[in-house]
């Protein structure tokens, strides 16, 4: 009754209607805010679809290093594209692919390459690159370097172009290869620290570090062969490229001084009358050659940048269906394994014994896969990770497929440890591999300690809690019980060269104890079966399986990506333009320097710690590996 009187109240309607009128509001605001969010997650999780012009220069342009596969995380990757930021690192296979496309499109008349913000990469890395463009020129189809410079690394790449052009006040120097580290033996007695070494092998320099203050004989024998080689392999892909004597191109460095006083101190006319480079341009004049070659745009010539080139083929209706049909197709499965190899779960950039284990379980689990090819770009690390991805791999090819490594700049220590369970190893002649040895360190500061006053006493149940200490002096029982860990995870590393490679003794003790070789020499003495890149590993992989020609495709294997990370980098890519068509050669600062390469060198240096994060503090790393920067 009273609810009625209620209800027939013309204020209790007013109220009531607004309410509603409010509430169906509130849905629609709602609704429309959900519709919103929709959009924006398709948006977000679409990709674009960009363009390719026609008569346009495909400009390839790597940002930062050179690296099979890219380090940290994608999320963070995306952030810093957001903002503007150059890319740290340029994965070679997409600079490669993006070459391989452009030799038999016609909308790609040219191909400028623009090295001005290539930090570097690994020797292997900047000779496959270099070789790739050479096919492509050999194709027929021009391409253009232009550059205000050239470092020795970019050189190896521009050598290959069918036009070298400079600026007239830039330069190119070529030095030479190099190997120094720095050694610490004295700074540690100045710290009073006192470091105990345990390593197996003669050759295994590596420790010197820590006790030296200069290169053994050996050490400096070992790195000057690998050099050597080394360097001799770039003088000869540089003077394909420019039509010289491998000789002369030494000679020439050689006389640089008195050929640069000759040409008054300008390295510019110095790479001119020597024949390092075509013609001395300016960019407007750069620019109006590249007008000859392509379409004129208003303020330069017609281009498109290799990312964007690749992103509009990936998003093509042809490469779709191709795609589609290829779902069910049988599969060589390619992972790849980058950085020091440390145990558990790592970040991409460094090798996690279960994070590599759990890619290649995920490939073997796959019937569609019929064989898997491994590529390794690293010095080693943790010699206990190094055995469990060892295993991971003798499961694959106990299982019946084959399992081939294909071996980029470096596989070396810990790194060849586990390559050993491939079928055939693949290196690159600049490969840096080897260095089958083993180490381990244990640091003491009793001394320190002592100075500052503070003594160390107490009471253990056992010698092995009283010596294994860095508190205290390592005691002989202590000293000799890492002795025996070392030289066991020696002898089993040897044991696995002689049983894989088919070694006699004498032929393992030969190529054993820390010694380093290039992979044209690495296959002159039995540690690997072939030379050549990626796709020769996978074509010998789809060959052992039995695959016929044609019949079968490559997947890369790599961690997958959470829908909030795929939404978070999608979300970071709405609103960024498909396509950017480039005016002219882009000029931005370089990202290189002698500030930059001091902190390269520094962080490579920190690195060898980390080789140690293993159970038994066995390290089988190769730190020499990384003291080379071409």
């Amino acid at each position: 009754m009273s609810e009625q009187r209620r209800s027939s109240n013309p204020l209790v309607w007013f109220f009531r209607g607004l309410w509603g009128a409010l509430d169906g509001l509130r849905k629609v605001i709602h609704l429309v805010i959900l519709l919103v969010v929709a959009l924006v997650v398709v948006a977000a999780l679409t990709p674009e679809r960009p363009v390719v012009p026609a008569n346009a220069a495909l400009v390839l342009a790597p940002s930062g290093q050179l690296v099979d596969e890219l380090s940290g995380r994608p999320l963070d990757r995306a952030l810093a594209a957001a903002q503007g930021l150059p890319a740290q690192e340029t994965r070679l296979r997409d600079l490669l692919e993006a070459l391989h496309a452009a030799r038999d499109d016609e909308r790609i008349p040219a191909v400028v390459l623009d090295l001005s913000m290539m930090t570097g990469g690994g020797l292997s890395h900047l000779h496959a690159l270099a070789a790739a463009v050479r096919d492509l020129r050999d194709s027929g189809k021009p391409v253009i370097a232009w550059g205000e410079g050239f470092s020795q690394g970019d050189y190896l790449i521009a050598s290959q172009a069918d036009e070298l052009l400079l600026h007239p006040s830039g330069g190119v120097l070529l030095q030479g290869f190099g190997s120094y580290r720095p050694f610490i033996r004295r700074a540690l007695d100045t710290l009073l620290i006192d470091v105990e070494v345990i390593s197996v092998g003669d050759f295994k320099s590596d420790v010197e570090t820590f006790t030296r203050d200069d290169l053994s004989e050996g050490g400096r024998e070992i790195t000057r062969e690998w050099l050597e080689s080394l360097w001799q392999g770039y003088r000869e892909r540089v003077a394909v490229g420019r039509d010289l004597d491998p000789e002369a191109l030494q000679q020439l460095i050689e006389q640089t001084l008195p050929r640069l006083e000759a040409a008054g101190g300008s390295l510019a006319t110095f790479a001119l009358e020597a024949g390092l480079v075509d013609a001395l341009v300016h960019r407007d004049e750069f620019e109006a050659r590249m007008r000859e070659l392509v379409a004129a745009e208003e303020q330069g010539f017609r281009a498109i940048q290799h990312t964007e080139y690749l992103a509009a083929r990936r998003a093509s209706g042809d490469m779709r269906a191709r795609l589609k049909r290829e779902q069910n197709t049988d599969r060589v499965a390619v992972i790849t394994a980058t950085g020091i190899i440390l145990p558990g779960e790592q970040a991409p950039g460094a090798i996690g014994s279960e994070t590599l284990s759990r890619l290649i379980r995920q490939a073997a689990d796959d019937e569609r896969v019929r064989a898997l090819v491994l590529r390794v770009d690293s010095g080693g690390g943790s010699a206990f990770a190094s055995d469990v991805i060892y295993r991971e791999l003798e499961r694959v090819r106990q299982s019946g497929r084959p399992v081939v490594i294909s071996m980029s700049s470096l596989a070396a220590s810990g790194g060849y440890l586990f390559a050993l369970a491939g079928d055939e190893i693949w290196a690159s002649p600049s490969t840096l591999t080897g260095s089958i040895g083993v180490y381990l360190l244990f640091p003491t500061i009793p001394r320190a300690l002592d100075r500052l006053g503070i003594g160390i006493d107490g009471v253990a149940t056992t010698w092995l809690a009283s010596e294994l200490r860095v508190d205290r002096p390592l005691g002989a029982d202590a000293r000799r019980l890492l002795e025996l860990t070392a030289e066991e995870a020696y002898t089993r590393f040897t044991d696995l060269v002689k049983d894989r490679r088919g070694l006699d003794a004498d032929a393992v003790a030969s190529v054993a104890e820390g010694r380093l070789f290039s992979g044209a020499d690495a296959q002159a003495v039995g540690l690997v079966d072939g030379l050549g890149e990626l796709d020769d590993a996978v074509a010998s992989a789809a060959s052992l399986a039995g695959l016929e020609d044609g019949a079968w495709v490559v997947r890369h294997i790599e961690p997958e990506l959470g829908l909030a990370q795929r939404l978070a980098m999608g979300l970071l890519s709405v609103g960024r333009p498909g396509l950017a068509v480039a005016q002219a050669i882009r000029g931005t600062e370089s990202t290189g320097g002698m500030l930059h390469t001091l902190a390269a060198q520094l962080q490579r240096e920190l690195q060898v710690i980390r080789a140690f994060d293993d159970p038994r503090g066995v390290a089988a790393y190769c730190f020499a590996c990384e003291t080379l920067d071409p």
